[in-house]
């Protein structure tokens, strides 16, 4: 069982399996896209547990996982997630923990679990108590024959991936002067569709991982990507190993704005961003790839603004306006470091201008979408989609790709945004202008 570890754990992503793809003509532009044997633990469990927010694409992948591990459906591992799932231990959180570990079954501690994730775990006590359970879990179970007879798989996966995610990375790594060299793609066949990230170790040396699961399957095998359309998830994930530091690093100036969050609030927390800090995470980096949509073409720009604006980020259309100075100054703003202030009083003019007492719009007009390019490329494809999915289990972890068209699996959802002009007067007394909250027009704030 040792040697079997072993070579997985050079297979996957401590030695990286498929390792680095590169783009054609560049070298040095490299992403590493790898399958790992935490995540696989960690999302056999959750299967098992009956958590909602897994994939619902029904892959022989999924099926042999079911078959495999049905004699341990009871296991402690099981029944103590579905304990902890219960109080704050969901999402992000889980991975979070997860990848703070080596592989298993030995599960050896290498990096400490972040202080605000932690507690959403329950406390150390109960990571330790939940590492022991998946250690024996391991065992038992027999995950090292399950990882194995998959080999081919995850290879195929990652040699799909490699070129996709690379080609994505490199002009999110010329836009922002980060190098981006730490950063992992993960690809989970049970996870959902949509995506994790997750950093773990200390600054300076950490691992970024974003993680994504299959939108469909094609002949049986889960399909993480079509026609490119991973690439908008992987520059998404990514940018938050930069954004997220620096929304922390300047944390005095965001919060200066933080009234704003009350006008955004129900949008935000449907989507699990329950404060004003990660809803900064989101816009800020919501505007990098909105930018990098209009980079590729102002459709696929237009596009992405509308989705971004239906799904609540009110703010971002100006944030991606003020990003419009940074490109045109970049010998004065050589990384996007250098210019992060900047962006931030795009906050603090909105909050000086009483925005934050504006409402926000209404529960049900943030829709939920799917990483897909059509319905009709999808079928001509021959990738059969998800099919059985409640906004009530997956709204909060659901992520619409920038420039992308979406799918809706049982209805059709509507784009159209709220009616928010005045109604109309009697034409003895015409109305006067008026104004829509809802959308930013200022450019320059």
């Amino acid at each position: 069982m040792r040697r079997l570890f072993l070579s997985l754990a050079v297979m996957f992503g401590f030695a990286a399996l498929g390792a680095r793809a590169t783009v054609p003509g560049d070298q040095n532009a490299a992403a590493l896209v790898a399958v790992d044997p935490r995540i696989e633990l960690m999302t056999v469990v959750q299967l098992l547990a009956g958590y909602q927010p897994l994939t619902t694409v029904n892959s022989r992948y999924r099926a042999d996982a079911l078959t495999h591990f049905e004699p341990v459906r009871d296991h402690r591992a099981v029944r103590l997630f579905r304990e902890m799932n219960e109080e704050q231990f969901r999402f992000d959180a889980v991975p979070k923990v997860v990848l703070t570990f080596g592989p298993p079954p030995a599960l050896p501690p290498i990096a400490p679990v972040d202080p605000s994730v932690l507690r959403r775990a329950g406390g150390s006590r109960r990571v330790e108590e939940f590492a022991a359970a998946l250690r024996d879990f391991a065992r038992v179970s027999r995950l090292e024959s399950f990882l194995s007879g998959h080999q081919d798989l995850y290879a195929r996966v990652v040699s799909a991936l490699g070129p996709e995610v690379a080609a994505a990375i490199e002009p999110l790594r010329r836009y922002t002067g980060i190098s981006l060299d730490n950063c992992v793609l993960l690809a989970a066949p049970l996870i959902h569709d949509g995506g994790f990230q997750a950093t773990i170790g200390e600054a300076g040396r950490a691992r970024v991982y974003a993680l994504i699961g299959p939108f469909g399957e094609r002949d049986g095998e889960p399909v993480f990507s079509e026609s490119g359309s991973v690439a908008g998830l992987a520059q998404h994930e990514f940018s938050h190993s930069f954004v997220n530091p620096l929304v922390e690093k300047f944390s005095r100036d965001v919060n200066r704005s933080a009234r704003l969050y009350d006008a955004i609030k129900a949008d935000m927390q449907k989507q699990a961003y329950g404060d004003w800090p990660t809803a900064v995470h989101e816009h800020i980096v919501r505007a990098i790839t909105l930018r990098l949509a209009y980079a590729r073409s102002r459709a696929d720009g237009d596009r992405a603004l509308r989705n971004e604006e239906a799904r609540g980020f009110r703010y971002v259309k100006a944030l991606a306006a003020r990003l419009e100075e940074y490109e045109a100054a970049r010998e004065k703003y050589p990384t996007f470091e250098t210019f992060f202030p900047r962006l931030l009083e795009v906050f603090r003019a909105h909050s000086r201008s009483g925005d934050a007492v504006r409402g926000s719009r209404g529960p049900d007009q943030s829709p939920l979408r799917l990483r897909m390019t059509s319905t009709a490329a999808a079928r001509r494809a021959g990738v059969t989609t998800a099919s059985r999915l409640t906004a009530s289990s997956t709204a909060a972890v659901m992520m619409k790709i920038p420039g992308s068209r979406a799918v809706t699996p049982n209805r059709k959802l509507s784009m159209k945004r709220p009616n928010t002009a005045a109604p109309a007067r009697p034409a003895a007394r015409p109305a006067p202008p008026t104004s829509t909250p809802c959308r930013i027009t200022r450019r320059n704030t």
